[in-house]
């Protein structure tokens, strides 16, 4: 009887490896490779989810390649290295930033510089104060994004409106990236920030949902407006109203505008009466917004967005790469411009000593970037960028001599 358990037992762990599905191998495999690789992060630490999409974005690196260090502190070159990145996937869904050959910092620095996040050198290899790190990431937070939380001037307890970085702190507070290291909401705005909270801030930076809304009760608000939409013709696309406060329950009733009309009228469209409508794309520019209510019968409408259909343009160059001359180690900039292009865009520079090839890729500063920087060398190079958008659709730039 017990040898027949024990074949039973053989049996069925064989039948479960056999109808593994690959799917579920999918799933698997997905996991593993989404997982941080670092031996120091414990899957039950508070920050672990935050390092995992930190590090997934390509916003945030280990101290090597199997440590994370969360318990240093943040240098100023790191905090301007997040910085940099954390503006770039804002502003071009992907970031493309990598370490400079000789100074590993120094592209994020420039790329800083030229974007107004940091005016001036500073002292790279200080320790950042928590009030240090507001004052930069302040800069990529906009105004609408402070609405999320309704803080009065004052409010924080160690930070008054005197503090000269109070402009910075309560803009973060306001758009729920911060939120104070206590239950009073201090700051503590002299203290150094450690790498596992520096996490938790990009998160939020990052996803919109993660934000902090820490009044409850406040009143009734949009934290996330629906945003224009664009697809080929018979698409579905989505959009979405983010809200908090107010008294629940709350109810939402998207709205289209009629043309005929000229009046909002209610949509039948799926996810109507949701935080989240799904519409097709029509042969039109068509109008939607969504009016919440809660049950206190307080009313918000959301603004008005466009849905309509996307026509591919050709991807043209719009600005070529001018040719380069001057002494050796001189530092010159190439940059190329283009039209037509559906975001995200990639950019790769390439090299050769002949105008017509062979080509290699360039790990030049700027090499994944519109502008590549590079120094004139004994040897006459030609150079030209390789530029691809979201469809696929590609074109090379021309190719232009860097000579001394």
């Amino acid at each position: 009887m017990l040898q027949l358990k024990a074949l039973s037992g053989v049996i069925l762990s064989l039948l479960f490896t056999l109808f593994l599905t690959n799917a579920v191998l999918a799933d698997l495999q997905h996991i593993i490779q989404n997982m941080p690789p670092f031996i120091d992060v414990d899957r039950a630490a508070w920050y672990y989810a935050d390092v995992q999409i930190a590090y997934q974005s390509k916003l945030i690196n280990g101290k090597t390649d199997t440590l994370f260090a969360p318990e240093d502190d943040m240098t100023v070159v790191e905090a301007v290295k997040l910085a940099a990145c954390m503006h770039q996937l804002k502003k071009e869904g992907a970031v493309s930033l990598s370490a400079g050959a000789d100074i590993w910092y120094q592209p994020y620095v420039d790329y800083a510089k030229d974007k107004g996040i940091i005016a001036s050198d500073l002292n790279w290899g200080q320790k950042i104060t928590r009030a240090g790190y507001m004052q930069i990431f302040a800069r990529l937070i906009t105004d609408d994004e402070t609405k999320l939380n309704d803080v009065p001037d004052d409010f924080i307890p160690d930070v008054k409106m005197t503090h000269p970085d109070a402009d910075a702190i309560y803009k973060l507070y306001r758009a729920g990236i911060a939120q104070g290291v206590d239950a009073d909401r201090n700051c503590q705005p002299s203290a150094y920030i450690k790498r596992s909270e520096i996490a938790a801030i990009l998160t939020r930076m990052v996803k919109e949902s993660s934000r902090i809304v820490f009044m409850p009760g406040q009143n009734l608000m949009i934290r996330v407006q629906p945003q224009d939409a664009e697809d080929r013709l018979g698409n579905r696309v989505s959009l979405e109203v983010i809200v908090s406060g107010g008294k629940e329950p709350l109810s939402y009733q998207w709205e289209y505008f009629d043309e005929a009309d000229r009046v909002f009228k209610k949509s039948v469209s799926e996810g109507n009466t949701s935080n989240q409508l799904k519409v097709l794309v029509e042969d039109r520019v068509c109008e939607y917004r969504c009016i919440i209510r809660d049950a206190a019968g307080k009313q918000i409408i959301s603004n008005t967005v466009k849905v309509e259909r996307y026509i591919s343009e050709k991807l043209t160059i719009t600005k070529q790469p001018e040719p380069q001359k001057g002494n050796i180690g001189k530092i010159v900039k190439l940059k190329v411009e283009v039209s037509g292009a559906k975001a995200p865009v990639t950019y790769q520079w390439e090299y050769s000593e002949n105008s017509d090839g062979p080509f290699y890729k360039s790990e030049a500063i700027g090499n994944h970037t519109k502008e590549l920087t590079v120094a004139i060398e004994n040897t006459a190079y030609y150079y030209r960028c390789y530029i691809k958008d979201k469809e696929e659709k590609s074109i090379h730039s021309a190719a232009v001599l860097v000579a001394k």
